[in-house]
C-alpha cells in the first residue's frame, strides 16, 4: 500500500542494500535465525554489492566484536574494583570529618576554658595588688611602731 501511495520514493535498491548490510554486521543474531528461501545472505550482498570479501569481512567484524566484549568484561572488573576503593575512600573521610566535628568541639571547650581561667588570673592579679597595698601599710606601720619601740627604750 505505502509503494502505491509513494510510488518511487517509498523503496529502492539502494535503501534494501544498506538494510542488508546493517543486518549483517550489526545484527548477527538476526543472520543465524533467519531462513532463507533461495541463496545465502552473504550471496545476496556480494550480488547487490559486488564485494568479494564479504564473509571474510564478516569474520573479522565477529572477532573483533568477541575482543570488544572480552574488553568491556575486564573494564567491568575495574569499574567495580573502583567502586570498592571510592567506597572505603568514602568512609575514611567521614570518619575523618567526624573526627575534625570532635576537635572542633573540643577547641571550643579549651576556649572556653581558657577564657575562664583568664577572667581568674585577672581576679588573682588584683586580689595580689590589694595584698601589695596592704602589705605596704602594714609594714609601715610596723615601722612606726618600731620607731615608737626604740624611742621609748631611749
Amino acid at each position: 500500500m505505502m509503494k502505491l501511495r509513494h510510488g518511487e520514493k517509498f523503496a529502492n535498491q539502494a535503501g534494501s542494500t544498506w538494510r542488508l548490510i546493517f543486518v549483517m554486521v550489526l545484527m548477527p543474531w538476526l543472520r543465524k535465525y533467519r531462513i532463507f528461501s533461495a541463496g545465502s545472505l552473504e550471496d545476496d550482498i556480494e550480488q547487490k554489492v559486488g564485494i568479494s570479501n564479504v564473509r571474510q569481512k564478516i569474520k573479522e567484524l565477529e572477532a573483533a566484536n568477541k575482543e570488544l566484549e572480552k574488553t568491556n568484561k575486564e573494564l567491568d572488573g575495574a569499574n567495580k574494583e573502583l567502586e570498592e576503593t571510592n567506597n572505603e575512600l568514602n568512609a575514611k573521610l567521614a570518619e575523618f570529618d567526624e573526627g575534625l566535628h570532635v576537635s572542633e568541639e573540643a577547641n571550643k571547650e579549651l576556649e572556653k576554658t581558657n577564657k575562664e581561667l583568664d577572667g581568674a588570673n585577672k581576679e588573682l592579679d588584683w586580689a595580689n595588688k590589694e595584698l601589695e597595698e596592704t602589705n605596704k601599710e602594714l609594714n609601715a606601720k610596723l615601722a612606726e611602731f618600731d620607731e615608737g619601740l626604740h624611742v621609748s627604750a631611749v
